[in-house]
């Protein structure tokens, strides 16, 4: 069980009361945590997070190829037994400077959890 985070990274409540999530969500919330952490940012675990400058933004250039291999590193490590990264795309619009992140997680039960935003 961990608290829910909406898309805002806030945590949510329902009649005063912090809500909660299990299974699939959980995991899908603890991938999209990884992802918007970088390396070396807490302290209690310097492994932890993607390793967003040495080896994304301080390379010129960058391929997505490149970029998707590590991405799609860290949700594995993340779902490690628990789930399967069943699709993955990465996309750059260069006019925004936005990177956007869809993938798929299925667990061992076939239950699917889909994930859409902007790194």
């Amino acid at each position: 069980m961990a608290l829910a985070i909406d898309s805002n990274n806030d945590l949510t409540l329902t009649d005063g009361q912090f809500d909660s999530v299990t299974g699939l969500e959980a995991l899908g919330q603890r991938v999209r945590d990884r992802l918007f952490t970088m390396r070396n940012e807490w302290f209690l675990d310097t492994e932890f997070g993607v390793p967003y400058l040495e080896s994304i933004l301080g390379q010129k250039p960058r391929s997505l190829v490149g970029i998707s291999a590590i991405l799609k590193t860290e949700i594995r490590l993340t779902l490690g037994t628990d789930a399967t990264l069943s699709a993955f795309q990465v996309a750059f619009d260069s006019t925004t400077r936005e990177l956007s992140v869809a993938f798929l997680i299925v667990d061992a039960a076939g239950a699917e959890l889909a994930e859409n935003f902007i790194l």
